[in-house]
């Protein structure tokens, strides 16, 4: 019962991301772009230096395959976690808390984010192009993808209900939620103690 609920939220939110199909394109597209310029540094990076802490740019390519996909994956479909904040200040939450279901998927769920239909399909690309797998390894990478998504829901979930103690807490939450991004687009051994440690 619990599952068909989420999946028609879940076909609501696309519905109505989906309404003016030309602007979602766009929106698709310069994400995939945008994540391309920026892959492209790490192009030129590494036909200076050929590895880093042992690190290609074949192991990066996977690695930020399944970042994106997973970042993608987590904010096609609950990009309402990176709003949470903003409708505990205003109050538009108090219209799910007077609901009979619990609020909390309908938060996440309350519209798709088409510019993360980008970052999925770009992550896609890079693990075709740099992650030659078995079907084993398919799998693996599979579960790490969605792992991934369920990280950055949690973290973001977590980081904006900062509105319930703060005013600055939105602003805030989305500071946090960039500097983990930031970090997390760096594989750990790449990284100082500091940044290990975040």
């Amino acid at each position: 019962m619990q599952g068909t609920y989420i999946a028609a939220l879940l076909r609501q939110s696309f519905r109505s991301a989906s309404g003016s199909r030309a602007q979602f394109a766009i929106q698709s597209g310069t994400m995939f772009v945008q994540n391309l310029l920026f892959f492209a540094l790490w192009i030129i990076f590494f036909r200076v230096v050929p590895s880093v802490g042992g690190w290609t740019l074949a192991d990066i390519g996977a690695f930020h395959g399944v970042l994106n996909a997973g970042i993608g994956l987590a904010f096609f479909f609950a990009d309402g976690a990176r709003r949470l904040g903003a409708k505990v200040l205003t109050g538009d939450i108090d219209i799910f808390l007077a609901r009979p279901r619990h609020p909390l998927p309908q938060l996440l769920t309350v519209q798709a984010n088409a510019s993360s239909l980008g970052d999925m399909a770009f992550g896609l690309f890079l693990f075709a192009a740099f992650a030659h797998l078995d079907a084993t390894g398919l799998v693996m990478a599979a579960w790490i993808t969605v792992t991934i998504a369920g990280l950055f829901i949690a973290v973001a979930i977590f980081f904006q209900s900062l509105a319930f103690f703060t005013a600055a807490g939105p602003s805030l939450a989305e500071e946090l939620f960039n500097m983990i991004l930031c970090l997390g687009t760096v594989p750990q051994n790449l990284q100082g103690m500091v940044g290990k440690f975040i």
